[in-house]
């Protein structure tokens, strides 16, 4: 698995379990995974031994019981996690909803999504990867290295949300927000137009 493979599994956890930590302990987090990987040594109790080295403060904050309870969701992350999961080229993605239409939009490079639902789910779901596309293009003009890939990386968790049957708004929310805080006019500007995107769905009967 890549360091953007560790990153996007990170945050998937973090998100799914509403557990929060600076970017400064979420990279010493993710580079202490691709080091075990590269010595070989990536096994549940090596996690475990790498989960230890957090602040006390970290697992009272999150809620969290135990090193090992975090651990464990870490290692159940990474088991499942496939090294093509993270940056497809050409797939298909098929939605399900109520039947009244069938639309097919394009949801990054070489990629379509064949969409079947309703009209306002089609309308947010086009809005939101075309303020998406914005942004990825934004990110590799505006930010710097580490935080490009930071941001590229949310961008795709936040876009595999958006094409569940069901998407998350709140998480999609909470994954963006934070990043209209970073530095780049035309990366901040689109990754408000995808939240004003997922807001404007959250208001029409439907969504």
């Amino acid at each position: 698995m890549s360091q953007t493979g560790f990153r996007a599994t990170v945050i998937r956890i973090h998100n799914d379990h509403g557990i929060s930590c600076s970017t400064e302990t979420e990279n010493k987090l993710i580079e202490s995974l691709e080091n075990l990987q590269m010595k070989g040594r990536l096994t549940k109790g090596a996690v475990v031994d790498s989960v230890n080295a957090l602040s006390a403060q970290f697992y009272k904050e999150n809620g969290l019981d135990s090193p090992e309870q975090y651990a464990r969701l870490l290692w159940d992350g990474i088991s499942v996690a496939r090294p093509d999961s993270f940056h497809p080229g050409l797939s298909q993605t098929n939605f399900y909803g109520p039947i009244t239409q069938t639309g097919i939009f394009q949801t990054g490079a070489g990629s379509t999504a064949l969409w079947l639902g309703n009209n306002q789910i089609l309308e947010f779901r086009q809005a939101f990867s075309r303020a998406l596309e914005v942004a990825k293009q934004a990110a590799e003009a505006e930010l710097v290295d580490e935080q490009k890939a930071h941001a590229l990386t949310i961008i795709d968790v936040a876009d595999e949300e958006a094409k569940k049957p069901e998407p998350d708004r709140s998480k999609m929310k909470r994954l963006l927000t934070p990043m209209l805080k970073w530095t780049g006019e035309r990366f901040t500007a689109a990754i408000d137009g995808a939240l004003a995107a997922v807001v404007a769905s959250t208001l029409k009967p439907g969504a």
